[in-house]
């Protein structure tokens, strides 16, 4: 189903990288002292040297706090990653028990000339079986009975799109209801929408982006399970605030190749291919972790001097609770009024001093890049790419888009 898109003035995008710090400095790097080597296929009970690598950055990271407890507190720390996939299975967390007084750096670098990616994914194995036509089905038994809830699909490091009504465009908003529940479209949905189960309501009004889940579909409105939108963004709901309304999330609405829904009580995954596509030849993985990389200090003890260069961040998914998320402005989202959010990110410092990203890339995010969040200061972001096209496609593309951006 199209509906032909209208225009829209802004270009804010939910996805994009979240910056929230004090001035960057440059940081002058000297020589490490100590090296450790990761490698996709090393084994985490070697010692992680160049030709026995560990397998796993989790175990780089206790080598890491090995060496501080040992009071070389004076030596850089360099950990290598060997190219290809690093999947993580648990976010990885470094504290100021790594860092000790930060007299030292510790550095997370790729190998020269070899393409380091750290991913939150994991490949979905199995086959596809060809349930009509294009359509094609997955097992997947661990996301069974809600056991594993994914919202992003990616084929071979590509974001596909979640299965949604309507394909282009959206649905024009006619009115709003005095709770706030219930909105009227402008045009007629189809009658054997009626019955759809775990469908979720996507609207936007001016900056505020707002994700319900639907509790009945009407022949010309959609009700949410609770209002829709914050105090401050229900307001703005109307027809003069640019309000856009869309469906996602079931397996009617997977008509267009690429499109793809996840039946979370069976465990089984559904792709609309294209003509001729068999989905057996191409590797597809579904996201586990909704952040990378934390590095976490307190208020009494932060961390600093931890860098990463020349990584790609990648594959990550997006939260969405059971109330619902209720949108507010530059990303932020609440619960209710007593509750808001920040945006996550695949990278995010926090109490973190003297730190840098260089030559990073990020991409097939559900939510931020990087955050510089409370207590961080002297953070460095230098010829980092940010991989725009793999932005969700609710949010128009902007006019000139930035995807290699420097600070300072």
């Amino acid at each position: 189903m199209t509906v032909a898109a209208r225009p829209f003035a802004w270009s804010f995008l939910r996805r994009l990288v979240t910056v929230l710090a004090s001035p960057f400095l440059a940081v002058s790097l000297p020589a490490a002292a100590s090296h450790f080597w990761v490698a996709t296929d090393g084994r985490d009970d070697a010692p992680g040297t160049q030709d026995q690598p560990f397998a796993t950055l989790h175990r780089a990271r206790e080598a890491v706090l090995s060496t501080v407890r040992e009071g070389k507190q004076d030596d850089d720390i360099l950990v290598h990653l060997r190219g290809g996939i690093h999947r993580l299975d648990q976010t990885l967390v470094l504290t100021q028990s790594e860092t000790g007084e930060g007299r030292h750096a510790v550095i997370f670098t790729a190998q020269a000339d070899e393409q380091v990616v750290i991913s939150g994914s994991r490949a979905l194995t199995g086959t596809w079986c060809r349930v009509q036509e294009d359509l094609w089905s997955l097992s997947v038994p661990e996301a069974a009975q809600g056991r594993w809830v994914f919202r992003s699909l990616f084929r071979a490091g590509q974001t596909l799109p979640r299965a949604r009504e309507p394909d282009k465009g959206w649905f024009s908003l006619s009115a709003v209801d005095a709770e706030r529940r219930r909105l009227t479209l402008l045009e007629r949905l189809p009658a054997a929408w009626a019955g759809l189960q775990g469908v979720e309501i996507n609207s936007v009004a001016h900056w505020h982006f707002n994700r319900q889940p639907a509790e009945e579909i009407a022949e010309m409105s959609v009700l949410g399970r609770r209002p829709i939108g914050s105090d401050m963004s229900s307001d703005r709901m109307s027809v003069k605030a640019h309000a856009r309304i869309w469906l996602e999330n079931a397996l009617a609405f997977a008509d267009t190749p690429g499109e793809w829904f996840l039946d979370t009580s069976r465990g089984e995954l559904f792709y609309r291919a294209a003509p001729g596509e068999d989905p057996n030849r191409s590797v597809f993985s579904a996201p586990r972790l909704r952040e990378l990389v934390v590095v976490r200090g307190t208020a009494e003890q932060p961390v600093r001097n931890v860098h990463f260069r020349g990584v790609v961040f990648a594959e990550t998914d997006w939260e969405m609770p059971e109330e619902g998320r209720l949108g507010l402005q530059a990303g932020a989202w609440a619960y209710d009024r007593s509750r808001t959010y920040t945006p996550g990110a695949a990278l995010r410092f926090i109490y973190a001093v003297r730190t840098s990203v260089q030559d990073c890339s990020f991409r097939d995010l559900g939510d931020g890049a990087i955050t510089f969040e409370i207590g961080s200061r002297e953070g460095l972001v230098r010829r980092c790419n940010f991989d725009l096209s793999s932005i969700r496609q609710e949010h128009p593309p902007p006019r000139s888009p930035v995807s290699r951006c420097d600070w300072p």
